[in-house]
């Protein structure tokens, strides 16, 4: 496999890493606010910050740095951070509705269609 292809299969990990950071902090926090539970902001941090699932959401977040390293080293980031960008947005979008059943509208489908347009031409 060439270097190119090694970018590319690690900006995807990213990718991964960062979508699965972001699920888990939505899924999370909004348990955590919605229970109500916990009225001073030093025991929501305590809490919070002892919750396994977040921990391994913080733990992705670092993974995503360590790879990220290794796509800047082998694609320009006028290239590799749009194609990130653009692919995180649209996956979050699509996951979004169908695991939080998100609102989604005609401008967001536009809009999601125009950055999957960008990211085709982008990418040529």
């Amino acid at each position: 496999m060439g270097i190119r292809a090694n970018a590319y299969f690690f900006l995807m990990l990213a990718v991964v890493f960062t979508v699965y950071s972001q699920l888990i902090l939505k899924w999370q926090m909004k348990d955590a606010i919605s229970m109500n539970t916990v009225p001073h902001i030093t025991k929501l941090l305590v809490m919070l910050l002892t919750n396994p699932w977040l921990l391994s959401a913080f733990f992705a977040a670092f993974l995503t740095a360590l790879v990220w390293m290794i796509v800047l080293a082998n694609l320009d980031l006028s290239y590799a951070y749009p194609l990130f960008i653009g692919i995180l947005f649209i996956c979050l979008n699509i996951l979004g509705f169908i695991i939080f059943k998100e609102d989604v509208n005609c401008t967001r489908v536009f809009s999601l269609l125009l950055i999957l347009a960008g990211i085709i031409i982008g990418t040529r």
